[in-house]
């Protein structure tokens, strides 16, 4: 038990999780057809703005780096936060308003694999937040709409 709590420590001193290396071509083949999925079953733009909806992009990587990226880029999202999400990864969280997102979320998927690649981190899911709207999707595996 004790060899494998040093080990762990050791491995998030390392550093080994600051970086991840996934190319925006792999992003995009896995995130855009998801997210598209979903931009085309948002509820109405009136719905989205009288709830107000917004969507919440989730990029994983080390603490240092999420927390510099979120310094260098804060004041361009309605928010944006550095988190951990595990003993090891850290999330970084940039949200924008959703009503037109269906309309810019082929773009701006294509953008922030490209910003993820970049900076390297990975582009880990995208959510869709309001009350009583809710969907999300992921790198892991599709998702299918709640019910």
């Amino acid at each position: 038990m004790r060899v494998v709590l040093v080990s762990m420590l050791a491995l998030a001193a390392s550093g080994c999780v600051d970086a991840i290396d996934q190319d925006s071509t792999e992003c995009e083949s896995i995130m855009l057809p998801r997210v598209l999925a979903k931009a085309r079953t948002m509820p109405a733009n009136t719905v989205l703005q009288a709830k107000g909806a917004e969507i919440e992009h989730v990029f994983e990587g080390g603490e240092e780096r999420t927390k510099s990226i979120q310094r260098q880029v804060q004041r361009l999202w309605k928010s944006a936060r550095a988190e951990p999400i595990d003993e090891i990864t850290w999330g970084l969280f940039l949200r924008e308003d959703a009503v037109d997102f269906s309309e810019r979320a082929e773009q701006r998927t294509k953008e922030l694999c490209g910003f993820a690649e970049a900076n390297r981190v990975k582009y880990d899911s995208w959510w869709l937040d309001a009350p009583e709207i809710a969907d999300y999707t992921t790198q892991l595996k599709p998702v299918e709409p709640w019910q």
